[in-house]
């Protein structure tokens, strides 16, 4: 089995745990290839295996792991640029939903792959067209896309498949994926929506109308954004990018025809997560 192995930074890789990935990957037979755009600044171990950049991984990878918290994991979804490669998130950040394997886990995670003991979830994602360059912003989104007002509030008005919806008069507007409802969406009110639902939750950001609440609409949905902002600063998110917006913007977003592989075990369940990283369930009293 051959793995690369993705972080965005070289903290992630240095000694103990990079130590214990390769001695977990010599016991379990796999190759393992790192960025060279990092490998070099790692003195604790040599890198008979480098790839250049996840858009062009040699064909031989099997798999990705990715190292770090959320962002990280985030990151390796955009640079993989619409590549099928399933990726592994182990975290050795803070909260981490996505990377959802402890850093502690590592061992047993590689084994039980090599063994053939994991699940492959397909996971939707968003497609925006907009005013940003799309070679260099990969305009797909695996959890959310946003735009957010600099000073004062801003007006987004949004249609659906051509139907006009609502002017949300607020401080941003958020389209989040099924997967992206437990991210930035949560942290402003909006639902937790189970992974293998399709639809997409749009989400206003301290909307100034208080009846302005969450709605959730199909994955077919067409969703068109128009923007007029009050003030400067305004910027677009897609994930943990951004680049500037401004009034007379539009932004059309679908469901986009890529997809992310993400690996889980069947002991990792999206319920489980949810128990263990939000304490559902938990008595606090």
């Amino acid at each position: 089995m051959n793995i690369a192995v993705y972080t965005r930074s070289e903290r992630y890789l240095d000694c103990r745990l990079l130590a214990e990935l390769e001695a977990a990957a010599a016991e379990c037979g796999c190759r393992l290839f790192f960025g060279r755009d990092y490998a070099d600044t790692v003195t604790c171990s040599s890198f008979p295996h480098i790839y250049d950049t996840l858009s062009a991984l040699p064909e031989e990878v099997d798999f990705i792991i990715s190292l770090g918290g959320d962002g990280t994991f985030l990151s390796c979804v955009a640079e993989l640029r619409g590549a099928t490669v399933p990726i592994l998130g182990i975290n050795s950040g803070r909260l981490g939903f996505l990377s959802s394997v402890d850093a502690s886990s590592l061992r047993e995670a590689l084994g039980r792959m090599v063994s053939g003991d994991y699940i492959i979830e397909e996971h939707m994602m968003l497609e925006v067209d907009g005013r940003f360059d799309k070679e260099a912003c990969f305009p797909h989104a695996f959890n959310e896309f946003t735009i957010k007002s600099g000073v004062g509030l801003m007006t987004v008005s949004l249609s659906i498949d051509g139907l006009e919806v609502a002017d949300y008069s607020a401080d941003g507007l958020i389209i989040s994926t099924p997967t992206g409802s437990t991210a930035y969406s949560m942290s402003v009110g909006g639902p937790i929506v189970s992974p293998e639902c399709e639809a997409f939750i749009i989400n206003p950001i301290a909307p100034h109308n208080l009846t302005m609440r969450p709605l959730i609409v199909g994955a077919s949905s067409a969703m068109e954004l128009t923007v007029t902002a009050r003030g400067e600063g305004a910027t677009a998110t897609l994930d943990n990018r951004s680049f500037a917006a401004g009034s007379g913007d539009r932004f059309t977003l679908r469901r986009s025809p890529r997809k992310a592989s993400v690996v889980k075990f069947s002991d990792c369940s999206f319920y489980s997560t949810l128990r263990r990283k939000l304490m559902w369930g938990t008595n606090i009293i």
